[in-house]
């Protein structure tokens, strides 16, 4: 936990941060004017106070890093300097990390012959991005900084190694992966690359696909490590979280500590750490299920239980709300591809010692006064401290992608999305009646029906979970 004075820096922005918007609202951000055909920006990460959104678009040229400023109620796209290092002619950066007030991103830059290629990425950041924005290489071997604190001075990472189901079958001398730290103009190795050869040590890596693998005062750092077996499980890798470096997390009953998974992320305040694990519902299928699982104090809760399975991007700055994507009825998430992000944009809200409640993001914009009419959010993946700025990827009506950011006037509250029987059907009068039916005392229509608790005030049933229920049937308020 930071201290008293940064407690009280992070509470004056974030104050100061809410008095600047104004209503919600609900923006399509642009993408690059030379983006290729089928291409996108893509948003990272959210500033702590919600008005920087870092990211990246594809080019002609390459993958070029952008942020998205604030500017009253609309959003300036920036395109970052790219760092010159490397050899080739396409660029390779990405904005993934930013300081509380954006000022600060970090990353990954370079240049090489192919976008896709780890030699052409190198660990980067850079400094004075509300102003003039310049570039600063860290070290000189590929890697991505991939987490940052509160003032953007700490930066973790890791080095580039072969991705794990490469290694088996090399040559000696390729390296596996290895945890970085950028603090004080230092640059360090904390966990040193391992050579990719028996008896195929553990790989480290910090984020997936995320920004937020460092807490705000540094101290605590969500990083993951994956061992390779010598012989006959080449696509089954062991996959450990790892909390602080070094500190193992335990796995939830009902998943495979010995499958694959990772931990990813960590909450603002230090006390939340967020990942997922590969799930097993039956001995012949655990490879494909993933559950997003949430350690606080080393215990894990076991979030995404109603999703087949479920990636976890973002946490809010308690990790109260995690951000990302789900998948419903027997579908599974594809993973993100050059032109898809398919799957669920969802939001995992927690009241109290209450468990997650799981709420479909297009849900919870509706509830909120915000309609984006036939666009269909599929990814979170950033919010701002306080949860009220949220930035992610989905699609329209015609299936062109887009990244988009919303801001929720209202706090954020917990009452449960109206599809109370989650068949992907809502608001229909099968929802009313099962409510009204488990309300009662009788069955619902379906396996898997939301609890009675809607307005997750941890009293359950009540009168107020059946007013609330249909008042929001009826368009209203939680």
């Amino acid at each position: 936990m930071e201290p008293a004075p940064v407690r009280s820096f992070i509470g004056a922005l974030v104050a100061a941060a809410a008095c600047v918007h104004a209503q919600s609202s609900f923006v399509l951000l642009p993408s690059a004017e030379t983006a290729p055909a089928n291409s996108f920006a893509v948003v990272r990460a959210v500033s702590g106070d919600g008005n920087v959104i870092a990211g990246s678009s594809r080019q002609l040229a390459g993958e070029r890093a952008y942020v998205w400023r604030r500017a009253e109620e609309e959003w300036m796209r920036v395109q970052l300097p790219d760092d010159t290092y490397g050899s080739g002619l396409g660029f390779a950066s990405r904005a993934l990390c930013l300081s509380v007030d954006g000022n600060v991103v970090g990353g990954m830059s370079g240049r090489g012959a192919s976008v896709a290629s780890w030699a052409s990425k190198y660990p980067a950041y850079w400094s004075n991005v509300l102003t003039t924005p310049q570039v600063h290489r860290v070290g000189s071997a590929p890697g991505v900084l991939s987490g940052t604190d509160a003032a953007g001075t700490q930066f973790v990472g890791y080095s580039a190694g072969l991705p794990y189901f490469e290694c088996l079958g090399q040559p000696p001398g390729f390296l596996n992966s290895g945890l970085v730290r950028y603090s004080n103009s230092q640059f360090e190795h904390v966990v040193p690359p391992t050579r990719c050869e028996p008896p195929y040590e553990y790989r480290y890596s910090s984020g997936f696909r995320t920004g937020q693998s460092m807490s705000a005062d540094g101290s605590t750092v969500a990083a993951h490590r994956r061992f390779m077996p010598p012989t006959g499980a080449a696509h089954h890798p062991i996959a450990l979280p790892v909390s602080n470096i070094q500190a193992q997390l335990p796995a939830p009953s009902g998943t495979y500590a010995q499958s694959g998974g990772g931990a990813f992320i960590s909450s603002p305040d230090g006390t939340v750490i967020v990942g997922q694990m590969d799930y097993a519902p039956s001995d012949s299928e655990y490879w494909d299920w993933f559950k997003i699982v949430a350690w606080r104090d080393m215990v894990p809760e076991l979030v995404s239980a109603s999703s087949p399975t479920a990636f976890a991007t973002c946490t809010n700055y308690d990790g109260s709300v995690i951000g990302g994507t789900s998948s419903e009825g027997t579908e599974y998430v594809i993973l993100i591809t050059g032109t898809d992000y398919t799957g669920v944009a969802t939001l995992w809200i927690k009241s109290g010692d209450l468990p997650y409640r799981r709420v479909r993001l297009d849900h919870y914009l509706r509830s909120h006064g915000i309609d984006p009419g036939d666009f269909f959010p599929t990814w979170v993946c950033g919010m701002s401290w306080d949860g009220r700025t949220i930035a992610g990827v989905g699609r329209n009506g015609a299936g062109v992608y887009s990244s988009f950011v919303a801001f929720i006037e209202s706090p954020v509250h917990v009452c449960n999305d109206l599809d109370f029987n989650n068949d992907g059907l809502w608001p229909d009068n099968l929802d009313l009646e099962d409510f009204l039916s488990v309300f009662g005392g009788g069955p619902c229509s379906r396996p898997g029906c939301d609890g009675l608790d809607f307005n997750a005030d941890g009293l359950f049933p009540d009168h107020a979970d059946l007013e609330a229920f249909l008042r929001v049937f009826s368009g209203g308020p939680c």
